[in-house]
C-alpha cells in the first residue's frame, strides 16, 4: 500500500512499537460532528502551538532525511477545561486530534498522534519512532 491509498475502511495505522496503533480520528468523531482533513500536512490549519511543534518536527526529521508526508485531522466541540466551566458551565472547546506520519501507510517511520480527551487534561502529544513511544516535548527537547 502506499501513500493516499488508506481506504475509508481502514481505522488504524501501526506505530512501529510492538503491535501498538493508533486510531485515525474522524473514527471516534459522531457523523457530521467534526470538521475532518486529510491530506498534506503543509496545508493542514495547525493552532499556533501546534504550528511551532510541527516546524520543530520538521527541521529535526530533515537531519534524518525524514519527511511528514500525510495528516489526518478531525475537530469537534467538546467541554472546555475546568477553569472556563467553574466561569460558565456551558463552556465549550473545540477539540482537535490528529495523526501525521512519515512513510508509507502500512509501516511509518514515524507517527505524531495528538489527542484531546473530552475531559480537562485527558490529552496526549505523543511521538512514535525506531521502536520508542515517546511524549512529544521530551522528544523535542532531546540535543
Amino acid at each position: 500500500m502506499k501513500i493516499n491509498e488508506i481506504t475509508l475502511t481502514e481505522t488504524r495505522i501501526p506505530t512501529g512499537v510492538g503491535r501498538q496503533t493508533v486510531q485515525l480520528p474522524w473514527y471516534s468523531s459522531e457523523p457530521n460532528s467534526a470538521t475532518n482533513f486529510h491530506g498534506d500536512p503543509e496545508k493542514y490549519p495547525f493552532a499556533p502551538v501546534q504550528r511551532k511543534n510541527y516546524e520543530k518536527l520538521k527541521q529535526i526529521l530533515a537531519r534524518e532525511g525524514i519527511k511528514l508526508r500525510e495528516i489526518w485531522a478531525s475537530t469537534e466541540v467538546g467541554d472546555a477545561d475546568y477553569i472556563r466551566r467553574y466561569r460558565d458551565p456551558n463552556a465549550k472547546a473545540n477539540l482537535t486530534r490528529f495523526v501525521c506520519i512519515a512513510g508509507p501507510v502500512n509501516a511509518p517511520t514515524f507517527v505524531w498522534e495528538k489527542y484531546e480527551g473530552s475531559v480537562a487534561g485527558g490529552g496526549r502529544n505523543t511521538v512514535f519512532y525506531n521502536g520508542v513511544k515517546e511524549k512529544l516535548t521530551e522528544f523535542l527537547g532531546r540535543p
